[in-house]
């Protein structure tokens, strides 16, 4: 479980063919944001670093939920792609420049 916004959020792993990750088109995703559950469901055969960038970008979905954040369906896709790939480096970096600012950079 995590909190964003005050809104408790599960995770749970789930087999490939879960009925949850059929979409409307057909096709089957790898994770789903389920807002009215305040549920992220994510296929249970990821591993490593395609595990956390899913993870990662159904999170982003959570916090875009929990905030009433709406826009576009392919804007909220190349956002949630954008914190799920590059997120980690782009507060690695912040929290580098931050420090260096803070000491008279």
């Amino acid at each position: 479980m995590f909190i964003i916004n005050g809104e408790a959020w599960n995770v749970r792993l789930v087999p490939p063919d879960h009925p949850m990750l059929l979409m409307p088109n057909g096709n089957w995703a790898v994770g789903v944001c389920d807002d009215q559950y305040k549920m992220i469901l994510i296929n249970n055969t990821l591993r490593g670093p395609y595990l956390k960038e899913v993870l990662g970008h159904e999170i982003t979905h959570a916090a875009m939920r929990s905030y009433d954040i709406e826009m576009p369906y392919d804007d909220e896709e190349v956002i949630a792609n954008l914190i799920a790939n590059y997120g980690a480096e782009i507060i690695a970096v912040t929290d580098v420049m931050h420090k260096k600012l803070k000491r008279g950079y």
